[in-house]
């Protein structure tokens, strides 16, 4: 994907896009719950699923994260924290989102709750504005 004529918005859609259907798939929140609570037990196994799974997909998001920012506007620094925190943050939601499906009221589908992480994600809180200059809310 990197190698990709896509822009940077184009890729990061289709990067969380990637992270969010990953904890969708069956098993992967159980494995992920497992992995919490095992693997501080067994520092070697982590180690080696970090090293293997975990720091290349962060590179290959902080690669993405970085495409487009000719202008410099967004440090490097803040970019590393971000590849950092956003799989922890996506997969936090979907553990929430799984944990709490049959009591929430809200009754949020999957794929709502995926591109409703996305955009928060690269839009923030507020949304994008209006092009005729109204406020997001």
């Amino acid at each position: 994907m990197l190698a990709s004529g896509l822009s940077r918005e184009q890729l990061l859609r289709a990067r969380l896009d990637a992270i969010w259907q990953h904890f969708q798939q069956p098993g992967q929140l159980e494995l992920m719950t497992l992995a919490i609570n095992e693997l501080p037990k067994i520092p070697e196994a982590g180690r080696v699923l970090f090293e293997e799974v975990v720091a290349r997909k962060r590179e290959t998001l902080r690669q993405a994260l970085d495409r487009g920012n000719q202008c410099r506007d967004v440090s490097a620094a803040d970019i590393d924290m971000a590849a950092l925190m956003i799989p922890w943050m996506i997969m936090g939601v979907a553990l929430g989102l799984h944990q709490f499906r049959g009591i929430d009221p809200l009754k949020l589908s999957p794929e709502q709750v995926g591109k409703a992480v996305t955009n928060m994600i690269l839009n923030g809180i507020g949304g994008v504005c209006a092009e005729d200059g109204a406020e997001a809310i």
